[in-house]
């Protein structure tokens, strides 16, 4: 995730948070999906899921946010760069 979509992320008042966890002898990655309210000012869970790798969090969150707000939160564009290895 680029500083920009965690400013995205900001701006709709929505945070993720990926944090190691000890499962059974297992380190495994909880995904939290944070809600800030607008009146109260209040950070609320929204969502929270568990994954192998800190990557699987964040991908199901952008999808997960991206389905909730109907609109893109990550520029595919850069995302591919990224993966190509190019800026």
């Amino acid at each position: 995730m680029l500083a920009r979509d965690i400013d995205e992320l900001l701006s709709r008042g929505w945070w993720v948070s990926v944090s190691p966890v000890n499962s059974g002898g297992e380190w495994k990655f909880t995904c939290g999906i944070y809600k800030k309210y607008k009146k109260s000012g209040n950070w609320v869970t929204d969502n929270c899921k568990t994954f192998a790798t800190p990557q699987q969090c964040y991908d199901w969150a952008i999808k997960y946010l991206e389905r909730k707000e109907s609109l893109p939160i990550v520029d595919e564009s850069k995302v591919m760069k990224l993966q190509e290895g190019t800026n």
